[in-house]
């Protein structure tokens, strides 16, 4: 038992660089990655990056958020972040694009946002408790 509680407070500790590194990491991505792909190809990505920054990637970036703010119990950030895909929803519907949004650009650009609002509140001290 003692470990377990161990265990949420050393990731209560770290919740704010865990943070900030999957900002980087997922800025990062879309601007490089997604960028250079928009660049040189009509799709979301190259199919040879696929398997490495395509929806699995965002996926697993998305749950390690969820997660670490699920253990610290953020319920409102948690909502945040679903509001935030769902915002990237309206903008990926709404933009008049004649192709629609892959589900990759969806998810690297959803985790992105949410990422910038996350790391954001903790810069202004918003999440600490």
């Amino acid at each position: 038992m003692r470990i377990k509680r161990d265990i949420f407070r050393i990731l209560h500790d770290l919740e704010g660089p865990i943070v900030y590194a999957l900002t980087v990491t997922c800025v990062v991505v879309s601007l490089l990655v997604y960028g250079m792909t928009k660049l040189r190809s009509p799709g979301a990505l190259f199919d040879d990056w696929r398997s490495v920054f395509g929806t699995g990637f965002g996926i697993v970036i998305l749950l390690v958020m969820l997660g670490l703010l699920a253990i610290n119990q953020r319920w409102l950030a948690v909502a945040g972040v679903f509001g935030v895909f769902g915002f990237n929803l309206m903008l990926g519907l709404g933009s008049g694009r004649e192709e629609a949004m892959m589900l990759d650009e969806f998810i690297v650009t959803g985790n992105t946002l949410a990422l910038l609002l996350l790391s954001a509140c903790y810069y202004q001290g918003m999440l600490d408790s």
